[in-house]
């Protein structure tokens, strides 16, 4: 009777209380019985003290355990989890009304348990707000998550079926200044202040490897500085030598020297230019200020 009673409970949310937590796992007493949580379904860095009341999902039910050396329980055996994406989903349901009662939706999930998880929510109730109802008065709502998933840090997304909005919020707690999107849809590179490159990206690349599994495209993240002076020299690229302001002659001495755009000239000195055959000082001048006039028309 309670094993099809737990095994119809799999993916579903209990609770119950740490009877005994050793290095292989722990016994967690439930109303009826006494489940089992594996050391590797428990939330990394963790420690389950004896009476301390946890929640947890069901993952597996036995009816006689099949490693004896590790569960140490004669009847049916419940196996708990703590670090799969169900868990996150019931423990919101179960914290959030707005949720179960399918007001606020969760749209995606990213995590790694006992580091960092974020979660996109919406609402199509335009009075609600998906991430404050998540939030909750004061954070009391999502604090007392954040108490259950002892400690992991939980990003709330504003849910957008555009991905270049998406992208943005999803490297939060960085402020995104600017997202660029590859033409394919399959990359954006996400501009941010120079000192929130560190943040964006995360410790180990966390923050930018949950923010790449919730969008599902390729993300690139660069500083402002870095950014800007990309787009500059790109600029310069575009700009082509038979397009300056110049005399034909003059032309066509840089581009027989290797001189084709905008950047090649920047990037010479005036003595570069100066031992080209037949190009002065005069000629020279003539050069940057026609380089400078079309960089100001393309701004």
């Amino acid at each position: 009777l309670i094993y099809k009673k737990y095994v119809a409970k799999i993916g579903e949310l209990v609770s119950g209380t740490v009877a005994t937590a050793y290095s292989a796992g722990a016994y967690i007493k439930l109303a009826e019985i006494e489940a089992f949580i594996d050391k590797e379904d428990q939330i990394p860095g963790e420690v389950l003290r004896r009476g301390q009341t946890l929640k947890a999902v069901v993952k597996e039910v036995e009816e006689k355990p099949k490693d004896k050396t590790k569960v140490r329980l004669k009847g049916p055996v419940i196996y708990l989890t703590r670090v799969t994406e169900t868990f996150i989903r019931k423990l919101f349901e179960f914290e959030i009304p707005e949720i179960l009662k399918g007001e606020v939706e969760i749209k995606k999930i990213a995590r790694r348990p006992g580091v960092r998880c974020k979660i996109a929510v919406f609402s199509s109730n335009e009075k609600i707000d998906p991430v404050g109802a998540c939030v909750g008065p004061r954070g009391a709502r999502i604090q007392g998550i954040v108490k259950e998933m002892s400690g992991e840090k939980i990003d709330i997304i504003a849910w957008s079926s555009d991905p270049k909005i998406l992208v943005g919020r999803a490297l939060s707690p960085a402020k995104v200044t600017k997202v660029v999107m590859k033409k394919s849809g399959d990359k954006a590179t996400c501009v941010v202040p120079d000192d929130q490159v560190t943040l964006a990206i995360g410790k180990d690349s966390i923050n930018v490897e949950l923010a790449k599994e919730l969008v599902g495209i390729d993300i690139e993240i660069k500083g402002q500085t870095e950014y800007h002076k990309e787009e500059e020299e790109k600029r310069r690229v575009k700009i082509k030598v038979e397009n300056l302001d110049l005399p034909k002659r003059i032309k066509e001495i840089l581009k027989k020297h290797g001189y084709k755009n905008a950047k090649d000239i920047m990037t010479a000195t005036a003595e570069d230019l100066l031992k080209l055959p037949g190009i002065g000082k005069k000629a020279v001048d003539k050069i940057y200020t026609a380089v400078h006039k079309a960089l100001n028309l393309g701004e």
